[in-house]
């Protein structure tokens, strides 16, 4: 998997969730990248360290290198949950979720949007922890099974 295809894939899985996370431009995606790749690394999850993300230009797309298509994965989802967290706690500050007024005879409220929302950001985290147990399940001893 090329970086392109990464960047579209994580278009697809944030917008499934929310359209303005994916609006997200390549580089921002990308330097999230470099921070998890770089605190997997340090946690020492198999494969990790060699893993390098650059960040484009004007005239150079960003790259992500020295991943093979499980890390590839992982990083996706776990780039994912982070940029989702982010929007979904700038949401709550911004009293777009969690909150209820009421207006003369109309009662509003963005409740059960917040708990969709904090749903489907669970199931991104499941998705990882399950993708990350499989891989290091299979690395164990840094060898496949």
């Amino acid at each position: 998997m090329n970086t392109e295809q990464w960047l579209n894939m994580l278009r697809r899985k944030l917008q499934d969730v929310d359209v303005q996370a994916a609006r997200r431009t390549d580089n921002e995606l990308l330097a999230v990248a470099s921070d998890m790749a770089f605190e997997y690394s340090i946690r020492e999850v198999q494969d990790f360290s060699n893993v390098t993300v650059t960040l484009g230009d004007d005239d150079t797309p960003g790259e992500i290198a020295g991943a093979t298509d499980p890390v590839m994965m992982i990083l996706l989802y776990a780039v994912a949950l982070e940029v989702l967290s982010a929007t979904y706690r700038n949401r709550v500050d911004r009293g777009e979720l969690g909150v209820s007024w009421k207006s003369g005879l109309e009662e509003e409220s963005t409740i059960q949007a917040e708990k969709a929302y904090k749903g489907m950001i669970g199931e991104v985290a499941a998705a990882l922890e399950q993708l990350l147990l499989i891989y290091q399940r299979r690395t164990a001893n840094g060898r496949p099974s």
